[in-house]
């Protein structure tokens, strides 16, 4: 069943869609549902797909979600969904897809969550939710923290993904099917810790992380579509092996930090990007002439640096 970008206003309690048992599938996305998620959904015990993002829901979510044993996929982001997150909804052991980014969920992250085992994708960004948080039950070889749902997309939340005020959990290191990694928007301090080359796409933009780009960056061969360090105090030489990496990222922002030395020479002679962003930073020397190797670029700002050149041709 797939009502999506309508205009219905309120799932009818009690009526049809409740009766209708041997549904596996729920999409009633982009409406303008207003109201509860409702009690009566226990009723569709064989429900496997459950979409209810952008809407216009409130209240918590229902203890009776757990009733819901084959749910593998629930999206109830982007509502107006208050409370924490319940113990139930962790009892919903089929779930390989979590998203309830985008609602006004408080109090922390259970540490039930561990037994969600299938779990591949677990998305709570646009929240208040605080921490501390325990990942010593999470099942490192499946799970993968993503921030993007259908598509990938750059981070344009205005509020932290996990609303972190500490380090980076090393342990987001030990992910080894991790894909997207978005951190953005908090307060996170310390340094980056080592990464799993398996990422396609890093954000950590907007918080207070320290130190240099690790190392642990030139072995990500995976990288694709974007690498972002904006806003921080990352300093040191900006390695040269993301010139080598040119070739596979797409967007790479590493402005308003306090990178030293000159930008890489080596940009490759398939590069891919199309946005680069080193400005206010403290770069010198010139500007690189393989940069002409990136045909596809549409943006370039070394603004706010101490670069010394002649315009290129």
């Amino acid at each position: 069943m797939t009502l999506m970008t309508g205009f219905i206003r309120r799932i009818c309690e009690g009526q049809l869609l409740f009766k209708c048992q041997e549904l596996e599938y729920i999409s009633l996305s982009q409406n303008a549902l207003e109201g509860s998620v409702p009690q009566q959904i226990e009723n569709l015990t064989k429900l496997i797909v459950l979409y209810l993002n952008h809407n216009n829901l409130t209240g918590g979510i229902p203890s009776i979600i757990e009733s819901l044993h084959f749910l593998k996929f629930l999206d109830l982001s982007f509502n107006n969904l208050t409370g924490q997150l319940p113990s139930a909804l962790f009892k919903c052991q089929e779930l390989e897809i979590l998203s309830l980014s985008g609602n006004v969920l408080e109090g922390s992250v259970p540490q039930e969550v561990g037994n969600l085992t299938k779990l591949s994708e677990l998305q709570l960004y646009t929240n208040n939710l605080t921490g501390p948080y325990s990942y010593s039950n999470l099942n490192l070889s499946i799970l993968k923290w993503s921030t993007s749902i259908n598509s990938i997309q750059l981070p344009r939340v205005k509020r932290g993904e996990l609303n972190f005020s500490s380090k980076i959990p090393s342990i987001i290191g030990s992910l080894p099917f991790l894909m997207f990694l978005d951190l953005s928007f908090n307060n996170l301090t310390g340094r980056l810790p080592p990464l799993q080359p398996s990422l396609r796409g890093l954000s950590v933009a907007q918080n207070n992380l320290i130190g240099e780009i690790p190392s642990s960056i030139c072995n990500m061969s995976s990288l694709k579509y974007y690498f972002i360090l904006s806003k921080n105090k990352f300093h040191g030489i900006i390695p040269k092996c993301l010139g080598d990496l040119s070739n596979s990222i797409e967007f790479m922002d590493l402005s308003m930090n306090s990178f030293h030395g000159k930008i890489p020479g080596n940009f490759h002679k398939s590069c891919l990007l199309r946005c680069f962003f080193i400005n206010h930073n403290q770069l010198e020397g010139p500007l690189p002439r393989s940069l002409v190797n990136c045909s596809k670029l549409e943006l370039l700002d070394v603004a706010n640096n101490n670069l010394n050149d002649t315009f290129p041709n």
